[in-house]
């Protein structure tokens, strides 16, 4: 990986599609970046700079058939009431009064805002739309605090709590990217498929698969009385019932194998 990428701590959507391009291993486009962030896989962040915000929390509550009136003129929400249920609607309420500025990375709550989604879902398509929501944007910190951005009625006083409201003003592309960490996550998430022993040999170098060999036929002849030179020999089955204990299943014949070709360095050693 570039030795840059290793030390930055903030990626653009652009820096972060080659970023994974170079450790996956594949072309990823800034298209797919989003994607995975619409399908919540990679948290997408906002880098903000002095925003008015007031600490708010997820709320519910439950609207029933007789609170028509109370609710938005949503097609879902009425059908579900007219059918007789119950819906629960999430809302947001303030945790104290007080309005600070926020400044640097946030993660911006796609999965509670589903306009979010929608507004991220149109950067990929290039449709634009006139997409708006009276609660505003919602982000995260990392102390997994909610703050809801404001904007001010511009003939308020600046310090009336009152004449702040949620704001519904878009960030611009380029203030949007991931996080180192997230990143690192992300990509950690991807690799666990076992590596098998084909695929170790491949990525170790001449000197470290010599050395490894080494090692293995050391321990097989002082720990298991492995003889190299023998035409027969049962460490092989010995050695594959002690990997079977600590849940390694590796074919007998693979272990015979090895053994031979790490032979090799004993049967060297003994001719100098």
């Amino acid at each position: 990986m570039s030795k840059l990428y290793k030390l930055k701590n903030w990626y653009s959507i652009e820096d972060a599609a080659r970023r994974l391009t170079e450790t996956l291993g594949e072309e990823i486009l800034t298209t797919d970046i989003l994607q995975l962030a619409i399908e919540n896989q990679l948290p997408l962040s906002w880098y903000i700079r002095g925003r008015k915000a007031r600490k708010v929390a997820p709320a519910s509550k439950i609207i029933r058939i007789g609170d028509m009136g109370a609710v938005p003129p949503h097609p879902s929400v009425k059908e579900a009431l007219e059918n007789g249920g119950v819906v629960t609607m999430l809302y947001l309420h303030p945790q104290d009064d007080e309005i600070i500025g926020l400044e640097g990375p946030f993660w911006l709550e796609v999965k509670m805002m589903g306009w979010v989604r929608d507004w991220t879902l149109s950067l990929i398509t290039k449709t634009g739309g006139d997409l708006i929501c009276l609660d505003g944007f919602i982000v995260q910190d990392r102390e997994q605090n909610l703050w809801n951005l404001l904007d001010r009625f511009p003939t308020r006083d600046p310090h009336d709590r009152d004449s702040y409201f949620p704001s519904g003003e878009l960030p611009e592309p380029t203030e949007l990217g991931f996080q180192k960490a997230d990143l690192e996550t992300f990509e950690a998430s991807l690799d666990t498929k076992p590596t098998s022993p084909s695929n170790i040999e491949k990525s170790l170098t001449a000197k470290e698969r010599t050395t490894l060999l080494s090692i293995i036929i050391g321990m097989a002849v002082d720990g298991y009385g492995y003889d190299p030179q023998a035409a027969k020999s049962p460490t092989p089955k010995e050695l594959q019932g002690v990997l079977a204990e600590h849940n390694i299943e590796m074919d007998v014949d693979t272990i015979r194998n090895k053994l031979k070709e790490a032979s090799q360095f004993i049967l060297r050693g003994t001719e100098n």
